[in-house]
């Protein structure tokens, strides 16, 4: 969601960290933006390192009081961070929320599915916010997500089970969500305005072969997420 030249609209947060795991040109740029940002922004490199692994690593650096988790295809509304705002009014309402997601969620967990952007419908669920559709779920998927720091890191942040290196990172978002839930916090999710999402194309469905991966972590990670969680 952020390239090199749009990373001075990111001041508005207290950090940026990018995990850049694909080298040439645009790794050369992040270093230069970076060196420029006077401490602000910070690069992760790391050729290779998939999804998971990549989340993982920025968190373990990161120093806020939320976590802001944004993949490069989806591309934010105007960079001024308005579409934030209503999240960490959301975390302010609810002191139990530990992430709230920005994309789609499951209210059971019947309803698990492979995560190829089956959306819910969003019911506002809190008056004292009516203009932001919002509503707790069982599993959030990601991204854009923010965390409460203090709730991830007391689960002990992301599980990298659930996908070996080169693998797609599917159900991670859900398991971690239920996770939250098991140690007294909650999971949402809400409307955060026109995000572009998969822009560019989503990796892992580019090819049958990599469709065909996908589906297979998917069953797999579906096969532990039962085992962890019974019904």
């Amino acid at each position: 969601g952020c390239s090199p030249t749009s990373a001075p609209h990111f001041r508005e947060i207290s950090e940026l960290i990018v995990v850049e795991d694909g080298g040439g040109e645009a790794r050369q740029l992040w270093r230069a933006a970076a060196a420029s940002s006077k401490g602000h922004t910070r690069v992760v490199e790391s050729n290779n390192l998939h999804e998971i692994r990549a989340y993982r690593r920025g968190f373990e650096l990161a120093k806020g009081t939320f976590l802001v988790m944004l993949q490069d295809d989806d591309i934010p509304p105007p960079l001024d961070f308005n579409w934030l705002a209503p999240a960490l009014r959301l975390f302010e309402l609810h002191p139990g929320l530990g992430l709230v997601s920005c994309t789609d969620g499951f209210t059971s967990p019947e309803l698990f599915g492979e995560h190829y952007g089956r959306a819910l419908p969003i019911v506002t669920m809190d008056e004292r916010l009516p203009d932001v559709p919002f509503m707790f779920v069982v599993g959030a998927n990601s991204a854009p997500v923010v965390y409460r720091a203090a709730a991830y890191r007391q689960v002990k942040g992301l599980d990298t089970a659930y996908s070996r290196a080169g693998e797609p990172g599917i159900g991670f978002e859900t398991e971690i969500s239920l996770r939250l839930w098991g140690e007294g916090w909650q999971s949402g999710i809400m409307n955060c305005g026109n995000f572009q999402r998969g822009v560019g194309g989503h990796a892992t469905l580019q090819s049958e072969g990599k469709r065909e991966l996908r589906k297979a972590v998917w069953a797999q990670n579906q096969q532990r997420m039962n085992a962890t969680f019974p019904l």
